[in-house]
């Protein structure tokens, strides 16, 4: 193949902007190269045909994989680093990347087939800059970065979807994993005759069905959180706890069953599951992982998606120049904004946001009586989620106040919502995390290894959504998650993986300021990125006036040195 067709194909990778595209000009891309066996050798054979900026994009890249470097060393020779992610979100991609380049093998299944989230997240400066790292002004072209603290979902996984191929990560879309296989079921099937650990997955349609997984109106997205409490049980005024036990039929142990699977099936192997299947994971909880649920004040967010016009085309374009916003009613003169003039129609919000990204994206808080004045809600019920129910929803209603709302804000008059998630309702009236940050689950040959399994992302822990934590922690935990991967294939002992693992986490939730700033080149290990120093210290003098044993790892006591505590 000519010089001129793999520039031409790489520059199709590039600028791809959907699933779809990206993976049919990767697979053109690695047919015409020979089937490079690894990043050093695709970067090798791409470089001769690229321009220098996209050099300087392997250079970022070279950057990520030479981090990663020494942690490889210890990884190659292991005969348990096969790692599974079930999820495509951004921590599920971003869990995926990381595992590949500490030199494990990874494979990723996500049930849908496209990036449909618009959402646009708020994100600190040291996440931006790490995805800079990671390709992100090369693979979503046209991205504007400077002054914005924010990035839009469908870019974070973008960058990241590229980024995985690139580094070697096999990825399945439109598949969703079902359940596991013990490994002591021998199998005679093709590819599956060792004793690993295993899961089977069913093409989407099947798995939601067999997963029942909820379907919402093509335009509106529900997501009703966890602040029906009314199954839970109770352990302070507003906290309770989720209890799950393993289900029975979860994890398979009789070669008839499994045999008894549809036709449909794809079985993979796995010694590390990683879940990034988000807070409504039937996974996790069909696997016994309780979950500790805070419940808030009543809490409704609303969600608009709005496509950009003809004329905003064009960069300069005055609909690219309005300026995005904050407004709350904690303001003095509240009521002389967009905020106040919608208030005037009959609908109170407690605060509105408008951010640009590949759509107009505004986000706001209310509550349900003043979605019932409008009558998007047509009974409030006695729980959030009933009230929220798609048949109590007037539909129509909602999309029109998301128009008015986009009015309001100056956007222009012909703008529409946009296709996929044009408008989305959600409560936040609660916010839940898994009591366990993993689980080892034994076969019933006690000779064979044990599976590790952790939740990552939002399937660990929700983000509050005022709090602005999101896809910060969600980063962190998911990378926190691969270190745990990472130790356990490297022959670490079961009770330190799990001792890290509970002290990364209370690192992680020291929020923004968890981080060291001085720490550019992050990696799976908490040292990596955590200011595990100061942290360390704080919780060492807690412990020690609460009079409990230390729970701080005997590596980070030797990182940070005795004499230091």
């Amino acid at each position: 193949m000519s010089n001129t067709s793999i520039k031409e194909i790489f520059q199709n990778f590039v600028q791809a902007n959907t699933v779809e595209l990206t993976t049919q000009s990767f697979n053109l891309l690695v047919t015409a190269l020979n089937f490079p066996k690894d990043y050093p050798a695709f970067r090798d054979a791409v470089l001769p045909h690229v321009n220098f900026r996209m050099k300087t994009l392997f250079t970022n890249l070279d950057n990520k994989f030479n981090c990663y470097a020494e942690l490889r060393k210890h990884s190659e020779k292991s005969e348990n680093k096969n790692v599974l992610v079930s999820g495509g979100g951004p921590c599920g991609l971003r869990a995926a990347v990381d595992a590949k380049l500490s030199g494990l093998d990874v494979t990723l299944v996500e049930l849908r087939d496209d990036f449909t989230r618009h959402n646009i997240i708020k994100t600190w400066k040291a996440t931006i800059d790490d995805l800079v790292g990671f390709g992100l002004t090369t693979f979503v072209p046209g991205i504007q970065l400077h002054g914005h603290l924010h990035l839009g979902t469908r870019e974070i996984q973008t960058c990241l979807l590229k980024s995985a191929l690139i580094f070697g990560v096999k990825i399945f879309f439109n598949r969703g994993v079902c359940g596991i296989i013990d490994p002591s079921v021998t199998m005679n099937t093709e590819n599956n005759s060792s004793k690993s650990w295993k899961v089977w997955t069913l093409p989407a349609a099947e798995a939601k069905i067999y997963l029942k997984r909820p379907t919402a109106a093509p335009e509106v997205s529900l997501t009703t959180g966890a602040s029906d409490t009314s199954n839970l049980t109770k352990y302070s005024k507003c906290d309770f706890i989720e209890y799950n036990s393993v289900d029975d039929t979860i994890i398979l142990k009789d070669l008839d069953k499994v045999n008894a699977l549809p036709n449909t099936v794809e079985i993979i192997e796995f010694n590390t599951l990683l879940i990034a299947e988000g807070e409504s994971s039937v996974l996790i909880r069909r696997l016994g992982f309780d979950r500790c649920i805070t419940k808030f004040n009543e809490a409704i967010g609303l969600v608009v998606n709005l496509d950009f016009t003809q004329e905003a085309m064009k960069p300069s374009a005055p609909e690219r120049k309005i300026p995005e916003i904050v407004l709350t009613r904690a303001a003095a003169q509240w009521r002389d904004t967009p905020l106040g003039k919608i208030a005037d129609i009959g609908i109170e919000f407690e605060n509105i946001e408008y951010m640009r990204g590949s759509t107009h994206f505004i986000a706001a808080s209310t509550k349900l009586k003043n979605l019932h004045t409008f009558q998007i809600v047509k009974d409030i019920k006695p729980k959030v989620k009933e009230s929220l129910n798609i048949n109590n929803l007037d539909l129509e209603k909602l999309r029109k106040l998301g128009l008015q709302i986009a009015l309001e804000l100056g956007l222009p008059k012909n703008i529409t919502l946009s296709e996929k998630n044009g408008v989305q309702i959600f409560d936040f009236s609660a916010k839940g995390q898994c009591a366990d940050t993993l689980k080892f689950f034994k076969s019933m040959n006690e000779n064979l290894n044990e599976a590790l399994i952790l939740p990552i992302g939002d399937s660990f822990q929700n983000p509050f959504w005022p709090q602005g934590l999101g896809i910060n922690r969600g980063f962190h935990s998911s990378l926190d998650g691969v270190w745990s991967a990472y130790q356990y294939a490297t022959d670490i002992s079961k009770d330190i993986v799990e001792n890290e693992r509970k002290f990364s986490y209370q690192m992680c939730n020291w929020g923004s300021n968890s981080l060291d700033a001085s720490l550019k080149n992050w990696t799976c290990d908490p040292i990596s990125r955590y200011s595990v120093i100061s942290i360390s210290r704080a919780i060492y003098l807690r412990e020690k006036i609460d009079g409990k044993p230390s729970t701080i790892p005997q590596r980070i006591i030797e990182f940070v040195g005795v004499e230091n505590f």
